[in-house]
């Protein structure tokens, strides 16, 4: 279990046998477009009990440009649990705004692994998109525009979370903004508004 957390090898050599999708693209930095700027949202179980989450490190893998290392912790029920794991790119698409400034959207697949030294600890796995922009066609930036209507919305992950020793997943999905595949849960038109049904969850 140890070994899992600390150098998620097997993790690794998992991820690294998808291919990524051919881009010149690849060789560039997103990190500064993963890493999230404002709270997600997320839940997890069918019952959409509220999961904090959050990033604390991210950075490109020097060797393979396709891989981001990642650390951060989850919240749930005030109980707190520390994970590593690593983001992979599979795709990146890309749209011109004249000049030389593009924008566009990663597509890729995650997986986190809590400390099994901890309590109530699993694996996090799944896909997730988030938006690009470069203002100048060489630096990467969080993508800022539309953050402020209605259906903006960012950083979008979408899977599942396995406790360790278990082989039954919960969904576990989140985002900045907006939650993907929330269903009731969100009610809000103009932003995010938890359905009061919910109030015992953590919401």
């Amino acid at each position: 279990m140890k070994l899992l957390f600390s150098f998620l090898s097997l993790s690794l050599l998992f991820l690294l046998s998808t291919t990524p999708q051919e881009n010149p693209l690849i060789e560039k930095d997103f990190s500064e477009a993963l890493m999230p700027q404002w709270e997600f949202l997320g839940f997890i179980g069918e019952e959409k009990q509220r999961i904090y989450i959050q990033f604390t490190d991210l950075k490109q893998d020097p060797s393979l440009p396709s891989l981001y290392h990642l650390s951060g912790f989850t919240t749930v029920k005030g109980n707190r649990c520390d994970f590593k794991g690593s983001l992979i790119l599979e795709s990146i698409e890309r749209q011109s705004l004249g000049g030389d400034s593009l924008q566009g959207v990663l597509r890729g697949t995650y997986r986190l692994a809590e400390d099994p030294r901890q309590q109530h600890v699993g694996v996090f796995q799944g896909r997730f998109w988030a938006h690009w922009l470069s203002p100048d066609g060489i630096q990467i930036e969080y993508f800022q525009p539309r953050r402020y209507t209605d259906e903006y919305k960012n950083n979008q992950y979408q899977g599942s979370w396995t406790a360790y020793g278990d082989s039954i997943p919960k969904v576990c999905n989140w985002g900045e903004h907006r939650i993907p595949q929330s269903e009731d849960l969100d009610i809000g038109a103009a932003e995010f508004s938890a359905n009061p049904k919910y109030r015992n969850r953590g919401w």
